[in-house]
């Protein structure tokens, strides 16, 4: 079934020279030419994609700058990426949140789990609205070639081009490919219902600071996938527990290199050379941790009251700015300070 589901290479390329003879023809404003490189690059990037191993300088980003651009980097990353009160709550959570489990991962790739089951499965518990059916069915229809599954070569990765949203997953039909792969229907989810607010209010008007909420929707949904599997019968609690586990580890890996980095920006006496050996940029660090534990919250309260959990995060998407980030969070029921040790429990959770 999965052969079924790939890209259109021709139909990308053709956007391509449409989006670049607009830009020739007509005018736009500095916000809809920032949109429109936008999307020229994720069609470029689409189009590659799987051409070419990754690179070296790809892979460690910041291996070859030399100390004084290294310095600036970091610098840069951590003043202008980020606010304070995203900081701050990096800084002040990780004691709370980086508790490894030592879990056997290999366990969560014994279950299998189809595409078409993996399909109906998000179907079931996403397409709450008519206007996410629609979309929905759009997506999964392979006749529309937004969505591409490969077995071998790839990745999983979400890109906007105007008004649709692209898919890539990797998926071998295990629990763990079905997690990624509503990962990736978040990022498409939110294009939907919240018109890719965060993504245009970073592009069109510099708010990179808000770069930190971009995950919150993609990982909202990948922590419901242990939520769906475990209510489905397709893993047990103790599974599920285990799933949560490694979502949460795969996405608050290597903060520690972030936290060194402030304390660099903050002129303290640190080793920022072993940042050139980290496989991630700073602020991909950041927007994954910080993005991860606004998700766990609203994944507490969805396992309650799944109603009042969508509406937070809609209005948290559509509604947040650096400027009044505490504000919303609040409204939202959201205490970035209030954290404990305790692991999720999906079992005891009301259905």
């Amino acid at each position: 079934m999965s052969k079924l589901y790939k890209w259109y290479k021709k139909d990308l390329i053709r956007q391509l020279f449409a989006l670049k003879r607009e830009i020739k023809e007509e005018m736009f404003s500095d916000e809809q030419m920032l949109m429109q490189e936008h999307y020229i690059y994720a069609l470029e990037d689409m189009i590659v994609l799987n051409k070419f191993e990754v690179g070296l300088l790809d892979k460690y980003p910041y291996l070859l700058l030399t100390d004084k651009m290294l310095k600036k980097t970091i610098d840069d990353v951590v003043k202008n990426w980020s606010t304070k009160h995203q900081k701050d709550v990096i800084k002040t959570s990780t004691n709370k949140i980086l508790q490894q489990d030592d879990e056997d991962f290999f366990t969560l790739l014994n279950p299998r789990i189809t595409i078409d089951e993996q399909i109906l499965l998000i179907k079931n518990e996403f397409s709450k609205t008519p206007e996410l059916k629609k979309a929905h069915y759009k997506l999964f229809n392979p006749n529309n070639h937004f969505l591409k599954i490969t077995k071998t070569f790839g990745k999983d990765a979400f890109w906007l081009v105007k008004n649709n949203g692209y898919v890539s997953n990797k998926n071998n039909n295990t629990i763990i490919d079905f997690s990624c792969l509503c990962h990736e229907v978040g990022h498409y989810d939110e294009l939907i219902t919240t018109n890719g607010a965060i993504d245009k209010k970073i592009i069109m008007h510099d708010k990179i600071k808000l770069n930190n909420y971009t995950e919150v929707y993609s990982i909202f949904y990948e922590l419901i996938s242990a939520f769906i599997l475990y209510d489905n019968g397709y893993i047990n609690d103790y599974q599920a527990s285990l799933l949560l586990s490694h979502i949460k580890d795969e996405n608050t890996y290597n903060i520690e290199y972030f936290l060194l980095a402030m304390d660099y920006s903050n002129h303290k006496n640190t080793d920022v050379n072993l940042i050139r050996f980290i496989p991630n940029k700073l602020s991909d660090l950041s927007m994954y941790y910080y993005s991860y534990i606004i998700a766990e919250k609203l994944f507490k309260e969805y396992l309650n009251d799944k109603e009042k959990a969508f509406y937070h995060l809609n209005y948290l998407i559509k509604n947040i700015t650096p400027n009044n980030e505490k504000k919303v969070l609040k409204y939202c029921d959201i205490d970035l300070y209030n954290f404990d040790n305790k692991t999720i429990s999906i079992k005891k959770s009301k259905r």
